[in-house]
């Protein structure tokens, strides 16, 4: 294509641009954000987002989001020393500018805008006031080559064949919004796969709104339940600066911020276009109002009529509670009801470590489960029966029951009874580490795990994880927690005939897979033992090597490495002999 056929296209543009925009919503010059240098990462991976790149005048965000691999830098700009720029486009890539246009009609938006030579060369303008749904506005348009049919594009002087300009006022959404969104996309393939495109100067502009206030978006009346937090906006237009004062339950009674007087609620936003009130409780449902004034008027909103229900606990065992976990997002599929459950306390101290919050196992006749309360400080004894009722979450991939101390509608009651027996533990056979099903159905159940060698990296414990490897070289966590005062300090055995504690998880990934962990109680469920004798007995006999081994169900594999292939020794039987000298070889046992 001759890139002096593009001229005539950004001409036309231009020309449809007006009329002249005095007030400035947002600026981006980049000469602050410098997206890549002070914005990061410059390299955020296929289909992630470069975000948070500030507006330098006043107030919006922009973000980049490629497809593929990218690299964002800031070269010069036209006429400054920072432009926004990025490499390897294809079709979707985009820009995004998002701001607030509050107070504004008849919204534009002008940028400069280059290429290189197998930079992405045909570009359209998109817009949306949800930041999910975008609008293309008008035709795609054409990016001139650098230097290439048009003036160089320098940091030392404004070219403004580069510069484009779009009137959006008949875009009537993009008044007055809370946010509205802007995406500069490539509409076609790049002439080559490593071509560059710099944009700099992106300038939102609209007219200020004048005249009395005028309400555009309604607050809502809204169904809540007790305990969440609710937000009442409204949204108005008029000469600034406008005033808001929100009225309950009628317009005698002005709401102020502060503390509702219902538990742990609060007020705020009073006098702004946005009511929050924290922690609802029953006794604020009622009518809601604003009024907004300025200097030429008033304008009273419609009633927002707040309703404000109890969640009816769902009682149930914890066996079901387990179920309700997405085992490849590792997040629990229902965190909005409240669910209640009663168990016996298994744990005899606080296992986060906070001592602003509190977290214990409890165990059912089906299932044991972690009750994490944040902000709480209560904390049951072991053996007492107590109630429990909130919503589930999950951490580090560990399921708990999620309670706030401030959340009227979470509670852990007074020991229903005292001095009850702990459940039997569950004997965990090693084998089932990769059984993440049946792991999931003990997880935060009592469990006892047999015949293991800790990890002697220290020869008394302290807070923290160890290993815990068996006689067959499974290997489990055994977690020491910052609480666990009766074990912190204890001599570390080098054989446990049996471990017991509570299994709980630590995983860093999701999904996660493999961070199960023992969580060890006391000492007195550690109980030091006598290692077996071992499982394959090798004795040189002259010029032989004879191995023996107890359990004719295990087979005798070879290989001449550690890292070598091992194979099954055919027709091999204990006791086995091998001549020593000549190649080394290494022995196992397999079944």
């Amino acid at each position: 294509m001759n890139p002096k056929r593009l001229l005539p296209c950004l001409v036309a543009i231009l020309l449809a641009s007006s009329p002249t925009y005095a007030d400035t919503i947002a600026r981006w010059t980049f000469e602050t954000s410098q997206p890549g240098v002070n914005t990061l990462p410059a390299s955020p991976g296929a289909g992630n987002w470069l975000t948070n790149i500030v507006a330098e005048t006043p107030t919006g965000t922009a973000a980049g989001w490629h497809a593929g691999a990218t690299t964002y830098s800031s070269p010069g700009g036209n006429g400054s020393s920072h432009s926004f720029s990025s490499q390897t486009w294809a079709v979707g890539d985009f820009y995004q500018f998002a701001v607030s246009s509050i107070g504004f009609q008849n919204l534009a938006v002008s940028f400069d805008i280059t290429k290189s030579a197998t930079g992405p060369g045909t570009f359209a303008v998109q817009y949306s006031t949800d930041g999910s749904s975008f609008t293309q506005f008008g035709s795609t348009f054409l990016v001139l080559t650098n230097g290439t049919g048009a003036p160089t594009w320098t940091s030392s002087t404004v070219q403004s064949a580069y510069t484009i300009s779009i009137d959006l006022s008949s875009v009537t959404a993009l008044n007055n919004a809370p946010i509205v969104y802007f995406r500069l996309v490539d509409a076609a393939a790049p002439s080559g796969s490593g071509g560059t495109l710099r944009v700099d100067n992106f300038l939102v502009s609209g007219t200020t709104l004048s005249g009395p206030p005028s309400i555009t978006t309604q607050p809502q009346a809204k169904i809540v339940y007790w305990g969440d937090t609710v937000y009442l906006d409204v949204t108005a237009s008029g000469s600034a600066p406008l005033s808001y004062q929100w009225y309950y339950p009628n317009l005698n009674s002005p709401v102020s911020n502060g503390s509702s007087g219902y538990g742990a609620g609060t007020i705020g936003g009073s006098t702004t276009n946005s009511l929050v009130l924290t922690y609802i409780d029953p006794s604020q449902a009622g009518d809601y109002r604003v009024i907004i004034t300025n200097s030429l008027g008033a304008v009273t909103s419609q009633i927002a009529h707040l309703t404000v229900n109890v969640r009816t606990p769902i009682v149930t065992n914890i066996a079901y509670l387990r179920t309700l976990q997405n085992y490849t997002t590792w997040l629990p599929v229902d965190t909005t009801n409240i669910y209640s459950v009663t168990g016996v306390v298994t744990t005899p101290f606080n296992i986060s470590g906070s001592g602003n919050s509190s977290e214990f196992f409890i165990q059912d006749d089906t299932a044991g489960i972690c009750v994490f309360v944040g902000g709480g400080s209560y904390l049951p004894n072991p053996g007492d029966r107590v109630q429990v009722a909130g919503p589930l979450g999950q951490y580090l991939g560990l399921l708990e029951f999620n309670l706030s101390a401030s959340n009227p509608s979470h509670s852990v009651s007074n020991p229903i009874n005292t001095g009850n027996a702990l459940p039997k533990p569950v004997l965990l056979d090693f084998s089932s580490l990769g059984n993440i099903p049946y792991m999931e159905s003990i997880e935060g159940s009592l469990i006892l795990v047999s015949n293991v060698y800790p990890q002697q990296s220290s020869l008394q414990f302290a807070p923290g994880n160890i290993n815990l490897t068996n006689l067959y070289s499974k290997v489990m966590s055994l977690y020491v927690g910052a609480n666990a005062q009766d074990v912190i300090g204890q001599n570390v055995p080098k054989f446990a005939a049996s471990i017991q504690g509570v299994l709980s998880q630590y995983a860093t990934s999701v999904p996660a897979t493999n961070g199960y962990e023992l969580d060890i109680l006391q000492y007195a469920d550690l109980t030091a033992g006598t290692p077996p004798p071992p499982i394959l007995t090798m004795r040189k006999v002259g010029a032989n090597c004879i191995m023996t081994w107890l359990d004719s169900s295990y087979a005798l594999q070879s290989a001449p490495g550690l890292g070598g292939t091992f194979t099954t020794i055919g027709g091999a039987t204990s006791p086995y002999t091998n001549v020593v000298y000549g190649s080394a070889t290494f022995y196992r046992l397999a079944k």
